[in-house]
């Protein structure tokens, strides 16, 4: 489950090694489980184009007003992972490097969804590293 307490997100379900992210959010296969060195990739709508119907799960509707040092929580089998934002960007849907880690080392989370909500244009990465 995620948490961003500044975004009033709470206990989110992540669907795991899914690019299924119509209900939940998706954490993208092949990527880093929580607390694990490199990167856990959660995907998730800001909205869906329904003629301005709001998605109940356009979680990731506020992502956008996230600011650096705020920051996100995991909850997985019991175990809880606090992750410190480091950086926002806003990159072309086809710009993959951003599901790398930054690092061979480190242990990061990567929260993206489409920008501006709507529309699928961009991508908003938000990149964070557990504490």
């Amino acid at each position: 489950e995620l948490s961003i307490p500044k975004l009033n997100l709470h206990s989110i379900k992540v669907q795991v090694s899914s690019n299924d992210f119509e209900e939940n959010l998706g954490h993208l296969p092949g990527t880093a489980l929580p607390g694990e060195r490199g990167n856990v990739f959660v995907t998730g709508h800001s909205s869906l184009p329904t003629l301005g119907v709001k998605n109940p799960s356009a979680y990731f509707v506020n992502l956008p007003n996230i600011k650096k040092g705020e920051d996100i929580i995991i909850t997985a089998l019991g175990q809880r992972f606090t992750y410190e934002v480091e950086s926002i960007k806003t990159v072309s849907p086809k710009d993959v490097s951003v599901i790398s880690p930054p690092d061979q080392r480190g242990r990061y989370l990567t929260l993206m969804t489409c920008v501006p909500p709507g529309f699928n244009t961009k991508r908003l990465i938000v990149l964070a590293k557990l504490k």
